[in-house]
């Protein structure tokens, strides 16, 4: 009975001290994380193209750049992104921007990943 007690009280204790650190951490202001100009992504996108070869060519879904610049998912006929954007009111500098954010912060998140990871060990 005294070691059960014994080890509730232990394992409450680390509890709190993990809890501890969590809250501190938490407190500290978020760094955001920030990239180079050269870590920048440089999205390809040219009028002529297809939203398939962008999709393509940035290493996208095209599911996901018809989400974003609001086109139905059952448009399948390969329109050129200047059709596309005159038909959906998206201009090519928007559909490059959204490309870049994209990639940019999947390479943030990456770099975050391998610094936690790097902390774990």
């Amino acid at each position: 009975m005294l070691l059960a007690i014994s080890l509730l009280a232990l394992g409450c204790e680390q509890a709190k001290k993990k809890a501890t650190r969590e809250v501190m951490k938490s407190m500290q202001p978020k760094e955001k994380m920030q990239l180079d100009t050269a870590e920048k992504y440089h999205a390809v996108v040219e009028k002529d193209m297809t939203l398939a070869e962008v999709a393509k060519a940035n290493n996208m879904t095209n599911s996901f750049l018809k989400q974003k610049l609001g086109i139905p998912h059952y448009v399948d006929h390969p329109y050129t992104i200047l059709e596309l954007s005159r038909n959906y009111q998206f201009t090519v500098e928007e559909l490059k921007l959204l490309i870049e954010n994209y990639r940019d912060a999947r390479t943030v998140q990456g770099k975050k990943a391998e610094e936690r990871k790097k902390e774990e060990n």
